[in-house]
């Protein structure tokens, strides 16, 4: 035990100091990288950066930047992503106890954190090649395996084609992607690989990449390869089926992995490939003695499937898989920990486990009738040795069949191509019909029977599935095909390939290969551009299932020039001149080796108005360390006398004033084409062209490249400076002669401490210096050229005519060498005929009115003034000028810029001014409207009144107009007038009529009758009133009175009508009358008869007192009825009550009745006696 103790201390030391030293070696960030996505429905997507850091390293970035693109549907974006919420998460393979020790806590042992960065994401178009990509820079200086790590980006990507509608998922990993490990032992890496879409998994080997096309070369010389990432005593053992990787590191060293991972999806009976993902990991082997735990014996007490091979388990849908695993350490004091990723692969599978060294493990997975194809199982197991565990990784692939299959029927014809069967399920194959067959024992046999017949094989495999098939081979007649002698060509030149065909066969299938140089592999008739002296195959396959193979040799006989046709302009006008360049060898972008040969040409890329700039100057002394890019459009090249592609040689800057105390250091500048228009971050991947230690001076500054650069001529062109002194000074920038763009131009930044070629992020300008550059164009040599039609041109022998075309005009031209071999190419410009414009007429319209015109013939609109118009660059504005005013418009064709010009006036008549007074009236008096309009451009002639109230007026003539409001209020009136230009023009005001008061007055006596030399009381019954007179006997005349509530006696019998008017605060007046009865004496009566019989009519009998005031107490009153035998049966001395022909609520009888009626006056008392007849 004292020994054993020992042992484990001395290693424990031994690899502590070497993670200390390791970690401090550490200088970037980056350790692994991979993408995943999840698709959420459509186009939409949630993608992830899983980012795993070195924690002795630089931060995390507090956000990622995806790069978005799509060849085929010209797509090119970029997306930042944010870290999640999750932040940083540590995955160090540290025992328990060493987490806290780790650099990720501010510890000595190598920590590393996951960092994860995610957002949705809805791609904007449906695409079979989309590229997602992350990269991030730089390496770690201590990887052992790859050139240059320290200069080269860590990059990763996705390819996905969304263009089928397949909601497709990645795959993600559950494993984590840094490994440690010790040399000398056997180890295993799997890195999980779960794809929930249940897609089948194939993996490879990729070369680590420094951007989308830039593979970083291994390290020559000391073994290292892509089929050997770290240097192993077993070489690198990798299965492609299982994505598992094995080594036996022979010393300490620190390798880069990349793997690529290809979903395959069973698509309608075909496998497709659906998605992609490469996935970097690190490794870092050290000097060390760690116990590994491992796997002991496979597999074992395997049921329900069948090993194809050490790693593969063959398996029927249905049925149910069953095995044990038994996992150990060398070390039996180290306490062992088992994890799967079977729950996320193999749903609903139990692993149940036993021990802790060894490990019993035993996997159960009942397959569900659905799965098909592969399902990769990884197990991970781990030690607990400190600080570092021991680790192992073991993968399975359990496929599940559809049975054993011979694979479908097929077609067989005498003559042509043996048919290849193809068994699938099992590990041992056994066919009838030996004869007929390359192989009896074989999986895929080839069969060439001589007539129809059917093939059984028998495989090993037991389970539901079943272990025999039978494929039908179908023998039919053959055909002739001869695709044409064998040929010689010259490079550069197309050849149509036309196959003679025996047989005419509506659905004869083609299939050419190699596809190299073809246009169309799947027709009878292709188009071949040969490169190499090449073999090209056809092979046909009748509607009958007969397949026939014929070949043709290709021989290269020399090579045809290369034309590249370049146009000033292929859209003009009539009467523009369009330059025309034949070139004879075209260009494309990259570094040159071979250099220039031929004349050099100065060619300058200058401002119309320039300035001093110290912001994104290339020599940006205020910093240690400087990074700044340029871009340059293809147009601005051009424009600039750059008409095709050339050799640049040389690049040069104009210093107005030199600053800078100390040179700059590692001055490099670097030169690459892009698609990109505008400068939103660093472009990467550009070609070193010009690298040294730079004193600069007032003046131009010119830089001889190292290595020349070819432009295509086509692409924007990205031109880098950066520059990294060793150390600061206090220093200035140099300020160059600049001007600003129409765009973002210039992505610069600086810093100290840094590496200033490695800088990521910076802010865009379009703020860019003038350059010069000297560049070589290719020479035509011994070429022959000829144009036709020579129509318009000014020489058709040369390579470069000018032409004025007057119509449109195809060109075509031949260059010929001096041997066999030419090349045709052709041009077309199209001319614009002379553009004709239509636009809207005169008119004249009224003040305020508007007038929609229109111009049409052109695609860009320009109108002047654009004085009282809604938008001066479109077709149809809508004018409303206060004034006459004539506009002009310019219009402007999308494709050649021609313009033409026309003229629209618009005259305005001013309105009529329409004016009114009306004065304020009580009610039901009328409203008086007197009307004061006047014309202006013209005279009146319509009137019309709109009174508020419902009530309008139209008149022909100039009216003053009457209206009677029925009730008081204030009322909106307007005015209208309209002229005999059309124009009309409205005044509002307002009309108030007052309210009046409501006469009303009672008299007492109610009955209005009084005797003469009576007093008769008046009582004022009016509303709103505050003055009153009355007048007794005629209005106006007579006696009258002013009081409220006044006091009148009659002296003379008669009728007479006695008056009231009454007036309110507004002086408004109102009047009432009501006719007095004055009679000489008190008068008393009762009626004769009366029908109490409810009918409404007659049912009450009610006595009159004439001329007695019975509201007075001092007058009594009396009204009895008896009945024949003298009993009173009703009686009252209130006049208003009458009797309804009952006694004490008993109806009477019909009959006659007696009634005595009295009164009294303060003179005299009256009476009267008399009979009533009741009647039902």
């Amino acid at each position: 035990m004292f020994k054993k103790q020992n042992i484990k201390f001395i290693a424990f030391f031994i690899l502590y100091n070497f993670l200390i030293c390791f970690q401090n070696l550490y200088a970037s960030h980056a350790m692994a990288v991979d993408i995943t996505y999840e698709c959420i429905s459509g186009n939409t997507y949630v993608f992830c950066v899983n980012f795993y850091r070195d924690c002795d390293g630089i931060s995390a970035p507090n956000s990622v930047t995806l790069d978005f693109s799509s060849a085929s549907c010209s797509q090119n974006f970029s997306q930042t992503m944010t870290m999640t919420s999750l932040g940083g998460i540590e995955v160090s393979q540290l025992c328990p106890s060493m987490l806290p020790t780790s650099t990720c806590s501010n510890g000595s042992n190598a920590g590393v954190e996951l960092y994860i960065y995610c957002d949705t994401i809805t791609l904007p178009a449906n695409c079979t090649d989309w590229v997602i990509s992350y990269d991030v820079c730089c390496r770690n200086d201590i990887i052992d395996n790859l050139t240059s790590p320290n200069s080269q980006s860590l990059y990763v990507e996705v390819n996905m084609d969304n263009s089928t509608g397949i909601c497709n998922n990645s795959v993600s990993y559950s494993s984590y992607p840094v490994v440690y490990g010790c040399s000398g032992n056997n180890m295993c890496f799997n890195h999980g690989a779960v794809d929930i879409d249940g897609d089948s998994l194939s993996f490879s080997l990729v070369t680590p990449m420094d951007g989308p096309t830039a593979s970083i070369p291994f390290v020559t010389g000391s073994g290292y390869s892509l089929a050997n990432p770290i240097l192993s005593s077993t070489g690198l053992q990798f299965d492609p089926i299982t994505g598992q990787i094995c080594w036996n590191a022979t010393g300490p060293q620190v390798c880069v992995i990349s793997m690529l991972v290809e979903e395959w999806r069973d698509i309608n009976g075909v496998w497709t490939l659906v998605g992609t993902s490469i996935r970097e990991m690190q490794i870092i082997i050290l000097a060390c003695n760690i116990s590994q735990p491992v796997l002991s014996g496979g597999i074992q007490n395997l049921t329900g499937g069948v090993m194809s091979d050490s790693t593969t388990i063959h398996i029927c849908p249905g049925d149910t898989v069953n095995f044990d695993m038994l996992f150990s350490d060398p070390d039996p004091g180290a306490v062992l920990t088992l994890s799967s990723n079977a729950a996320q692969v193999a749903i609903g599978s139990v692993l149940d486990t036993s021990g802790v060294n060894p490990i019993n493990a035993s996997f159960t997975w009942y397959v569900p009738a659905s799965y098909q194809g592969q399902n990769v199982i990884t197990f991970e197991i781990e030690n607990d040795t400190c600080p570092i565990p021991g680790k192992n990784y073991y993968a399975f692939n359990i496929y599940v069949l559809e049975g054993t299959s011979a694979g479908p029927d097929q077609v067989y014809c005498e003559n042509g191509v043996g048919v290849n069967l193809n068994a699938q399920g099992g590990s041992q194959f056994v066919w009838n019909n030996p004869q007929w067959l390359s192989c009896d024992s074989c999986q895929y046999p080839s069969a060439f029977p001589d007539s129809t017949m059917e093939f059984i094989v028998t495989s090993d495999l037991f389970g539901s599935c079943g272990n025999i098939d039978t494929v039908l081979v179908n023998v039919v007649p053959d055909y002739l095909l001869d695709i044409g002698q064998d040929t010689n060509v010259c490079k550069n030149n197309l050849i149509q390939l036309v196959p003679q065909v025996g047989i005419s066969d509506s659905l004869m299938q083609y299939a050419w290969y190699p596809d190299s140089g073809l246009t169309n592999i799947n027709t009878a008739n292709t188009v071949l551009d040969p490169t190499i002296p090449m073999y090209y195959y056809l092979l046909t396959t009748s509607s009958q299932g007969c397949k026939i193979l014929d070949s043709i040799y290709i021989d290269i006989i020399g090579a045809a020039p290369i034309l590249n046709m370049v146009i000033s302009d292929d859209s003009i006008c009539l009467g523009d001149t369009v330059n025309i360049d034949a070139l004879g060898e075209p260009f494309n972008c990259g570094l040159n080796s071979k250099g220039c040969s031929g004349t050099q040409t100065l060619v300058e890329v200058l401002g119309t108005t320039t300035s001093s700039n110290i912001t994104t100057t290339p020599f940006n002394g205020l910093y240690q360390d400087s990074r700044v890019q340029y871009l340059f459009k293809q147009s601005e090249l051009n424009a600039a006398g750059f008409l095709k592609g050339g050799t640049i040689t040389s690049l040069s800057f104009n210093i107005l004033s030199k600053l800078s105390n100390i040179p700059y250091t590692s001055f490099n500048i670097k030169m690459g084409c892009t698609s990109q228009n505008s400068m939103t971050g660093y472009i990467s991947n550009l070609d070193l062209v010009y690298s040294s230690n730079v004193t600069t001076s007032n003046g131009w500054n010119g830089f001889v490249f190292d290595t020349p650069y070819d432009w295509d001529g086509v692409s924007n062109l990205v031109i880098e400076v950066c520059f990294d002194n060793s150390s600061f000074s206090l220093n200035m920038p140099d300020a160059v002669n600049s001007y600003f763009t129409s765009y973002l131009s210039a992505y610069h930044n600086g810093m100290n401490n840094s590496s200033g070629c490695n800088i990521t992020t910076g802010t865009g300008s379009n703020n860019r210096p003038e350059i010069r550059m000297t560049a070589c164009f290719a020479s035509s040599g011994n070429y022959s050229i000829q144009w036709s039609p020579a129509t318009f041109l000014n020489d058709d022998t040369i390579k470069n005519p000018v032409s004025i075309p007057q119509s449109e005009i195809n060109y075509y031209v031949t260059i010929t060498d001096a041997g066999v071999c030419s090349s045709i190419d052709s041009l077309s410009i199209a001319v614009r005929p002379e553009m004709t414009i239509s636009a809207s007429s005169d008119t004249v319209m009224c003040y305020g009115s508007s007038y929609d015109m229109f111009a049409n013939g052109g695609y860009f609109y320009n109108w002047t003034p654009s004085t009282g118009l809604t938008n001066s660059n479109i077709s149809d504005p809508t004018a409303i000028p206060t004034v006459t005013t004539e506009y002009a418009v310019l219009i402007e064709d999308s494709a050649y810029g021609c313009l033409a010009y026309d003229t629209v006036l618009v005259t305005i008549n001013q309105l009529p001014i329409p004016l009114f007074n009306v004065d304020t009236v009580c009610l039901e008096a009328f409203s008086v409207f007197i009307d004061n309009s006047q014309g202006s451009s013209g005279t009146i002639n319509k009137w019309q009144w709109d009174f508020g109230d419902g009530g309008v007026f139209v008149g022909s003539n100039s009216n003053n107009v009457n209206h009677l409001y029925s009730s008081s209020g204030i009322y909106n009136v307007s005015l209208t007038v309209v002229d005999d230009n059309g124009c009309q023009s409205t005044a509002l005001a307002q009309a108030k009529v007052l309210d009046k008061p409501t006469a009303d007055f009672t008299v007492d006596p109610s009955t209005m009758q009084v005797l003469i030399n009576a007093q008769m009381n008046i009582s004022d019954a009016s509303i709103g009133s505050l003055a009153w007179l009355y007048y007794f006997g005629q209005l106006g005349q007579g006696d009258s009175s002013l009081n409220q509530n006044p006091i009148y006696s009659f002296d003379d019998r008669g009728l007479y009508p006695v008056f009231q008017i009454v007036t309110n605060s507004d002086g408004c007046m109102d009047t009432i009358d009501y006719d007095i009865d004055v009679i000489e004496e008190p008068h008393l009566d009762v009626p004769t008869a009366f029908s109490p019989n409810s009918d409404g009519v007659n049912d009450i009998l009610n006595a009159k007192a004439l001329g007695v005031n019975l509201n007075n107490e001092v007058n009594a009153f009396s009204f009895k009825v008896f009945n024949r035998w003298g009993k009173i049966i009703f009686q009252t001395t209130n006049i208003n009550d009458g009797w309804d022909g009952s006694y004490k609520g008993k109806e009477q009888s019909v009959g006659t009745y007696v009634y005595f009626l009295e009164a009294s006056t303060p003179d005299e008392n009256v009476f009267k006696k008399g009979n009533i007849s009741l009647l039902r």
